[in-house]
């Protein structure tokens, strides 16, 4: 659940923790009122930390949601998540953070993530109570995740502001140097909490389980009140101001309907959801638990996160390297795709050793890294004056692609999520090449940018 975009904005509201610092009301109008550049680093440092551990214990869980609770309970819960993470991305994120500002809605976003963490805790110790527990917090969970990366975006984009001005550089300078800050913080905390499933087995043997869920928990609540201490920079919108429920969706069905480019990239959007509905519903709790181990799954899931951190930048400079990212995008696709023929050609017993284990978590982790970087930089490139509708449909295509696959893994075979995954990757090699040409040929034509899905984001 990753998506940066929508920036909305109001007037300034004091935050009761800080009183009225000037980092706190509508941007200084001033020199004199103009917080430093140590501050806002200060206090966009705070944002991330408290983000990034909140939201890695939540991507901790998911990965292992299949081994804990088991394949039914465990694929459903995930499925609830997505769901409910595209309907609310689709039809409230963007009024949430109008109706209560970046901070506010952040606090309450990371608030509500607690009650996903703290449903695996309940469903330990009141094991009758543990399928509506979990189901309940994957609701919780699915809601929060909805409106928050909406939030960390503006919230982002208004700390960028205030750091140029600040430091005396430009906008772009300013989101590379916060948006490295960010990555690096949320990456590392991602592996830290990931790799907690897999190091407290060896402190603790035998209460493990118990611990690592009140440590979640614990993590989770302690993020989420620390960052009622971040600066208001991004309040609510003015009394009486149009709140648009259903922007979202509207202006990414706009842009769908209206570009044939945007369609094409709806199979690179379903490979990586199919294939993380794959990785997590099916390959972490029926290859990796029973062949190394439950407890190893915080390894393999770290080295997915890790190979895609680490490839992030070599990947990014070869679609530089090449004038154009479809190459870059189409290798990424081809690796989710070489993941599903893994699986589909060799037994679980065959795949169940660290030479075979680790290399397919470097490709999954390469495809991640492509999908992440590479393929998001193209919307960008191709959808110029309808970013927020481009980013839209990345958040929703993917989205609805994880919920179905979660919702029909405990339902098929393995081996039939498995093809859908393989088949949308190879739809996605050539989906991009296609999406290339017609980039190529509008950008020929005069007034090339001037799309009519901008039309409902006005």
């Amino acid at each position: 659940m990753a998506m940066d975009e929508g920036l909305l904005t109001g007037v300034g509201l004091q935050n009761p923790l800080h009183g009225g610092s000037s980092l706190n009301d509508a941007p200084p109008s001033s020199l004199a009122d103009a917080p430093s550049k140590g501050s806002v680093v200060r206090n966009f440092l705070l944002m991330s930390l408290c983000f990034s551990l909140n939201h890695g214990t939540v991507t901790a869980l998911i990965s292992l949601a299949g081994s804990e609770l088991g394949a039914s309970l465990g694929n459903t819960s995930l499925g609830v998540l997505y769901f409910v993470y595209t309907f609310t991305a689709a039809f409230a994120s963007h009024s949430v953070v109008a109706l209560f500002g970046a901070k506010r809605t952040l606090v309450l976003g990371l608030a509500v993530y607690c009650c996903y963490v703290a449903s695996y805790l309940v469903a330990y110790f009141v094991e009758a109570a543990a399928r509506p527990a979990v189901l309940v917090g994957a609701a919780l969970g699915g809601a929060a995740a909805g409106f928050l990366w909406p939030a960390q975006g503006a919230y982002y984009a208004k700390c960028a502001e205030r750091y140029a001005a600040a430091a005396d550089v430009t906008r772009e300078q300013a989101n590379s140097t916060l948006g490295s800050y960010f990555s690096c913080c949320y990456l590392a905390c991602e592996v830290l909490m990931k790799l907690c499933s897999s190091l407290l087995p060896l402190a603790v043997p035998g209460e493990s389980t118990k611990i690592l869920y009140v440590v979640y928990t614990a993590v989770a609540c302690g993020s989420a009140f620390f960052m009622s201490f971040v600066a208001d920079v991004d309040p609510p919108a003015r009394d009486g101001a149009p709140v648009n429920f259903g922007k979202t969706a509207l202006s990414a069905l706009s842009l769908l309907t209206t570009d044939a480019k945007c369609a094409c990239m709806i199979p690179m959007n379903f490979a990586f959801g199919f294939g993380a509905s794959y990785l997590n519903g099916y390959f972490m709790s029926a290859v990796v638990a029973p062949s190394v181990g439950e407890d190893k799954i915080g390894y393999l899931s770290s080295v997915v996160v890790g190979s895609a951190a680490l490839l992030a930048l070599p990947l990014g400079a070869l679609g530089k390297a090449l004038g154009r990212q479809a190459p870059v995008v189409a290798l990424g696709a081809c690796c989710f795709g070489t993941f599903a023929v893994a699986n589909l050609a060799l037994a679980p017993a065959a795949l169940g050793s660290w030479p075979a284990l680790v290399p397919l978590a470097v490709v999954f982790g390469c495809g991640r890294s492509t999908w992440e970087t590479n393929f998001k930089a193209t919307f960008a490139d191709y959808f110029p004056h309808a970013k927020e509708a481009a980013f839209a449909n990345v958040q929703l295509q993917s989205g609805v692609a994880s919920t179905i696959g979660f919702f029909v893994n405990p339902r098929i075979t393995p081996d039939q999520l498995g093809y859908v995954a393989l088949t949308c990757s190879l739809a996605a090699v050539g989906a991009q090449f296609a999406a290339a040409k017609l980039h190529a040929k509008a950008a020929k034509e005069p007034g090339y940018g001037a799309l009519r899905g901008d039309a409902t984001m006005a």
